[in-house]
């Protein structure tokens, strides 16, 4: 018998949240002490947009990035005191080999329930090395700027298309988005012809809701980023 996807998720969640989330807080007790004896620091951790935008296939690894946020706001507030601010860095797409070592784990089992979606699994796992992405090095001269900011802020949004999957994450309505996620990826050819007749009549309307949000995130990110470019000039002429 094969395993059932909750068995699969339940051995996933549990290498993902030691890598993801255990170390995290190791890392954090091994250096926070020294950091309060000299007076303050800064500790990043690293998170994702996966810790808001949930898709499928990704449940264990979008579990383990919302925990880390779970973890750096108690952190924060436990540090405080102590002057070392906490830097929670919620990644986007970035260029490295995560998606070559994860297509490795990724194939189903013989008679997997799931098998029909075995090419949208791999494509998934391969949708953060697509266009957009931040070369590694860019993206670590980022992290390194926010970190030795004179005032650190709590969270750095940084990466290819991180500022619109989070504010997707955070903003956009969970039912639509779990409608159309799960019709992009696949999860309608699962269901009976009857679900997927009133499924795909479903997905237009889903499909045009979700361009009408894209194109309003979209604007939104252009007048937010114009306006601080104005800003920016008006500060540097007073």
């Amino acid at each position: 018998m094969q395993p059932s996807p909750c068995d699969i998720l339940r051995l996933t969640v549990h290498q993902v949240m030691r890598t993801n989330v255990d170390g995290v807080v190791a890392t954090a007790q091994a250096v926070a002490g020294g950091m309060i004896d000299k007076g303050g620091g800064v500790f990043v951790a690293m998170g994702s947009v996966s810790a808001a935008m949930i898709t499928p296939y990704a449940g264990a690894y979008c579990a383990s990035k919302a925990a880390v946020t779970a973890v750096c706001d108690a952190l924060r507030m436990e540090l405080a005191p102590f002057n070392v601010q906490v830097l929670e860095v919620v990644a986007g797409a970035i260029r490295t080999s995560f998606s070559d070592n994860a297509l490795k784990l990724s194939n189903l089992p013989d008679g997997s329930r799931y098998a029909k979606v075995q090419s949208y699994i791999h494509a998934r796992v391969t949708l953060s090395q697509g266009a957009g992405v931040m070369p590694a090095n860019e993206f670590a001269a980022t992290v390194v700027d926010a970190a030795l900011a004179a005032k650190p802020a709590a969270r750095l949004v940084a990466g290819g298309h991180a500022i619109k999957y989070h504010l997707i994450g955070r903003w956009y309505p969970r039912r639509l988005w779990a409608k159309a996620i799960s019709s992009r990826l696949g999860l309608s050819l699962l269901q009976s012809p009857d679900q997927a007749t009133a499924a795909q009549s479903l997905g237009r309307v889903l499909a045009l809701v979700r361009a009408l949000l894209d194109a309003f995130v979209s604007w939104l990110i252009d007048a937010a980023v114009a306006v601080a470019v104005r800003l920016q000039a008006v500060l540097r002429r007073s």
